[in-house]
């Protein structure tokens, strides 16, 4: 089954399009992409392909096909990015399908270690198994600062801190007045060796936005701003303190008894454990 790609991206115009096809399809094992790439020319090309931190040359000839997936060592997760050219043609870029094929993977690594891969919609969609709403506090007499809604979880490529964005509600003075806050969350995976769980640690408030609209009380005063932070710095680590990202399976753990470390990294929109 061929997947639809991004169309052609050149990224700096040399003298020429590549005159190359490319497609993707599913791989039949390891719930991953293969990259296609079909030379439509009557001549014989010297490619290269950059994708997942490494660069292959290769030779295509004339009306040929060449595909890389998980069996040449590029394992393709949706929404990864690549890009290939040829001397004297075009350099293109593209991405894959955004469709997630595998959203939880976990392996052995040669040196023992256990690496786990976690997509962004597997972390969101396990986020209300540990919230549960609505999450109610209040500040004095004044204001109520209440979580209806579950927080989005957010992958930033080459961070080592997992970034939710979460959107609360202020009421003042009985419900006279009402308005959102969003605050921005970052925390760390740590792993604990007697449970199996990773869960969250180091969280932290990265920066919490108030902004009351049309309010017929004019701004919001300074010290009514400061109770709302103070609040929402009160509810949200005790939240997010609580999400586990994943539980390793007790027949699994014996095998890593003695980890007492964890990598974490996000590569490719996905978050990356491994367990040490």
């Amino acid at each position: 089954m061929l997947v639809a790609l991004v169309a052609h991206e050149p990224l700096h115009s040399q003298t020429k399009p590549l005159p190359v096809s490319v497609t993707c399809r599913k791989s039949f094992l390891q719930g991953s992409y293969v990259l296609q790439i079909q030379n439509t020319s009557n001549e014989q090309l010297r490619l290269w392909l950059q994708a997942k931190g490494k660069i292959s040359p290769f030779v295509l000839p004339a009306g040929k096909m060449e595909e890389f997936g998980w069996a040449q060592g590029f394992r393709f997760d949706a929404n990864n990015v690549f890009a290939m050219g040829a001397d004297g043609y075009d350099t293109l870029k593209q991405r894959m399908p955004n469709g997630e094929l595998n959203p939880f993977k976990i392996d052995f690594a040669e040196d023992g270690s256990l690496a786990i891969s976690l997509s962004q919609s597997y972390l969101q969609e396990r986020v209300p198994k540990f919230i549960k709403l609505p999450i109610k506090q209040r500040a004095s007499n004044i204001f109520e600062i209440s979580l209806n809604q579950i927080p989005q979880i957010i992958l930033e490529d080459g961070s080592e801190r997992i970034f939710s964005d979460a959107t609360l509600q202020a009421s003042v003075m009985s419900g006279r007045l009402r308005f959102p806050v969003v605050a921005s969350v970052s925390f760390v995976p740590s792993y604990s060796p007697s449970t199996g769980e990773i869960s969250a640690t180091q969280i932290k408030i990265e920066n919490i936005d108030v902004n009351v609209p049309n309010s017929d009380i004019g701004l919001l005063p300074q010290d009514w701003r400061e109770q709302v932070s103070q609040v929402i710095n009160n509810i949200l680590p005790v939240v997010f303190a609580k999400f586990v990202f994943y539980k390793i399976e007790k027949n699994w753990l014996k095998e890593i008894l003695n980890a007492v470390n964890l990598r974490t990294k996000v590569v490719d929109g996905r978050l990356e454990l491994i367990i040490l």
